[in-house]
């Protein structure tokens, strides 16, 4: 048997494990037997919340974001905006000056938005934190879906649902079949434990327990979440609590944003790599925490040394390296597709799925993957980016709300 061949074998294998783990998790994800968060809302809970609103060039969207969150539906007297600007460059400050009731931050020099959140953590007086993006507009229900299940003690932080706006597109139709699986596994999460991969432009913090993120985070809301957990706190993912954004039209800058996004994935992943297995955290610990790491940092190294590997094997053994891939590959699109629609089939998530909307979200499964190595690559290699970058086709000034 040829070299190559082995070798293509041999990774092909530890791609095959890492993938069957991965969707062995799902799979229990499904029946474990305690899927209830045990967490109950309080209606009658109305704590004072501190909104916080991270910008830099936001002139087009400032306006909108600012009368969205004063409709949101709350107390006003239990209710305070803090909009922080990193040294913007166009009319956003003279914009936000114009509203009544808004704390405004100025900083002289663009540090990124985890050095801005620790500003505006300084002055929030609020007992939860929300923060919330320039570019997401919140249903108007945001609070009272979220805000009853702080009456718990146990719970630290919670997110809510991304709802896509924008023309109907090959991009927009990739990243909703990403997210629809996205909402599956992190609902199921919430109920057993804790879920880490948090919405960043929707997030309530229990006040008393969060610091901001380190200075060079990327992704900043997973890395709070960790935080959160790490002190023994609970972390929610609330499907009812609704935002919406803009998916880029343009499959190539969608790609660029998962890519960014990855990278921070990939780093806090890494930062708090001592989680696996760690009894401390109990099931997050030993269950959640093991399974999302081989998803987002041993599965993408796999795939793309997996696909090295065939091709060179291809090149000298065709036949045999043609027939070993599609058997393998069969094998585990199978147990996939079937573990998929047994989470659709436990949870109501809203219109069932078709064949073609599997495939997409297999796909889009895929371009995760591979957003996720080339991240880890450029984080190996150049360190983190944590200064965002603004995708001027999603901001255009319009306000959607239900």
């Amino acid at each position: 048997m040829n070299i190559f061949l082995i070798f293509f074998i041999i990774c092909l294998s530890v791609l095959s494990i890492l993938a069957l783990w991965f969707l062995r998790y799902c799979d229990l994800l499904i029946n474990y037997k305690k899927a209830d968060s045990g967490i109950k809302a309080d209606v009658d809970y109305k704590p004072l919340i501190s909104i916080i609103i991270p910008t830099y060039n936001e002139e087009v969207m400032i306006g909108n974001k600012i009368k969205n969150t004063f409709e949101l539906i709350y107390p006003k007297d239990k209710c305070e905006v803090i909009v922080v600007d990193s040294a913007s460059t166009d009319n956003t400050i003279n914009i936000v000056k114009s509203f009544d009731s808004i704390n405004l931050i100025t900083q002289k020099e663009r540090k990124g938005k985890a050095n801005a959140l620790a500003e505006a953590f300084k002055q929030a007086t609020g007992e939860l934190l929300l923060i919330t993006d320039a570019d997401a507009m919140l249903n108007r229900d945001v609070l009272e879906k979220i805000v009853p299940f702080f009456a718990d003690d146990t719970l630290g932080a919670a997110t809510g649902k991304l709802s896509l706006l924008g023309k109907e597109s090959a991009s927009k139709t990739s990243e909703q079949a990403y997210r629809t699986f996205f909402d599956i596994l992190r609902i199921f999460e919430s109920r057993i434990a804790a879920t880490m991969i948090f919405n960043g432009p929707l997030m309530v913090f229990r006040a008393s327990i969060i610091e901001p993120p380190s200075v060079n985070s990327v992704a900043d809301d997973t890395e709070m979440a960790l935080q959160v957990i790490r002190k023994g706190y609970r972390t929610m993912y609330i499907p009812e609590a609704i935002f919406f954004e803009r998916v880029p039209s343009s499959n190539n800058i969608r790609l660029m944003q998962k890519e960014r996004r990855a990278q921070g994935l990939v780093q806090s992943f890494i930062r708090h790599r001592d989680m696996i297995f760690n009894d401390k955290y109990g099931v997050f610990g030993k269950v959640i925490f093991p399974a999302e790491f081989i998803v987002h940092i041993l599965l993408p190294f796999a795939l793309v040394i997996a696909i090295f590997s065939m091709i060179l094997a291809f090149l000298y053994e065709p036949v045999q390296t043609f027939i070993i891939a599609i058997t393998v590959a069969a094998g585990v699109m199978v147990y996939a597709v079937n573990v998929y629609r047994k989470l659709e089939r436990k949870i109501e998530i809203g219109t069932k799925s078709n064949l073609n909307d599997v495939i997409v979200t297999i796909i889009s499964f895929f371009q995760l993957e591979f957003a996720l190595f080339k991240g880890a690559v450029k984080l190996l290699l150049f360190g983190s980016s944590h200064k965002w970058e603004q995708i001027k086709e999603v901001r255009v000034g319009e306000v959607t709300d239900k």
